[in-house]
């Protein structure tokens, strides 16, 4: 009997069991590894960093792209509900995308951009991130105090991808600029959860 039940406790987890458990293993790593997508879906477990940009952030959050395409690619769509497939399809569609770009650090470098770009990130997330108890403003400070370094990382990333002989074309930069100079003039957006 002994035999027969550990027999039944390792056959392997069906195909609808594997494709969940994947999709939640790499929420959890996106949480962990991208602090601001985290913010902008209500997770707020790593509220007190940004995005590491070092060469060693990216290659981790590479790794974690390609070993999810692979794992997806790896479940037979064949046993999975219509639902289902239709969502490991699109996670295979999004990871596909992010493993092309990996080989071309050059363009993934190019992060002022007119919209979404690096030098409005700060902005944009002090809208959106929460101030409603004290460990919430701890994990803002953290975060602010740990900014220096996230823009040390972005300005080292910019000058690989310049020296690779990439850069945004000049009315984006120009654009940019007037971006962070609209900051410094007017910084509210800076102020803004703490008037929360």
């Amino acid at each position: 009997l002994l035999a027969l039940l550990g027999g039944c406790a390792s056959r392997p987890p069906d195909d609808t069991a594997r494709l969940h458990a994947l999709f939640e293993r790499h929420w959890e790593a996106r949480v962990r590894t991208e602090p601001e997508w985290a913010t902008y879906r209500g997770e707020h477990a790593s509220g007190d960093r940004w995005l590491d940009n070092s060469p060693e952030g990216v290659a981790e959050r590479d790794a974690i792209a390609r070993e999810a395409l692979a794992e997806a690619r790896a479940i037979d769509p064949a046993r999975l509900s219509a639902t289902d497939r239709v969502s490991r399809e699109v996670f295979i569609a999004y990871r596909e995308a992010e493993v092309a770009l990996q080989a071309h650090e050059g363009w993934r470098s190019r992060t002022l951009r007119s919209l979404w770009g690096y030098q409005t990130r700060l902005a944009d997330l002090m809208r959106a991130v929460p101030v409603d108890t004290p460990a919430q403003v701890e994990q803002l400070l953290a975060r602010l105090a740990a900014y220096p370094k996230s823009v040390d990382q972005e300005i080292a990333r910019l000058r690989r991808g310049l020296a690779a002989g990439w850069g945004s074309p000049r009315p984006v930069l120009d654009r940019a600029l007037a971006q962070i100079e609209g900051q410094i003039a007017s910084p509210a957006p800076l102020r803004e959860p703490f008037g929360r």
